[in-house]
């Protein structure tokens, strides 16, 4: 999650500042999400900038430098988020459950824990998107008025982007499945959460 939310803030050639304002030109947004499964870069542009669009796709996924000051304010956001999240019953909840249900697992932990935000640093971040983010462990979507020569365009930004081997995924090692009843006391909570999975 944090890979994705610094990816943006600056390549080897591009600001933070400079990729937006490129993006403003062009009539559209580039954004970058995360989720237990992946990470995606998405753009959008008029179609006349479509090869302006791949230009700052393919800076920000191979050269995205994670600036120091980036990766810190980054990190202090999400303190104070967990912070907040940790207040909600709800929130408190749906981490029980996945602990419950997936035991062992990465899914078990979705969120992120206050250790684990004080040790990212920026050779986190790149050692992630460097192990991660290559060619072979990525799909390429174009859609709209696609020109004839988009598969030029693409080899022009991508063609000598070179394969690594990537990580295997984690294990799929579940509990075993059984009929159990967790409970969480909170003291003066004034509400009641249920989750069943």
């Amino acid at each position: 999650d944090t890979t994705a939310a610094v990816l943006l803030e600056g390549t080897t050639s591009r600001t933070a500042k400079q990729i937006a304002d490129e993006m403003t030109a062009l009539g559209g947004a580039l954004r970058s999400d995360a989720s237990a499964d992946s990470l995606v870069i998405a753009g959008n542009a008029l179609a006349e900038g479509i090869e302006h669009l791949l230009d700052l796709v393919a800076d920000v996924a191979r050269n995205a430098v994670f600036p120091e000051e980036e990766v810190e304010l980054r990190k202090q956001q999400s303190r104070q988020e967990l912070l907040a999240e940790l207040s909600d019953a709800g929130f408190i909840a749906d981490e029980k459950i996945n602990e419950v249900v997936f035991g062992p697992h990465p899914y078990a932990r979705q969120e992120p824990t206050l250790k684990s935000i004080d040790r990212l640093d920026r050779a986190a971040l790149e050692s992630f998107r460097n192990a991660h983010l290559a060619p072979n462990n990525a799909v390429l979507v174009l859609l709209g008025d696609v020109p004839a020569n988009a598969v030029q365009l693409i080899e022009r930004r991508f063609g000598d982007w070179a394969r690594r081997d990537v990580p295997a995924g984690p294990r799929a090692v579940f509990p075993a499945p059984r009929r159990s009843v967790v409970l969480v006391d909170r003291p003066g909570s004034v509400q009641a959460d249920v989750r069943l999975g």
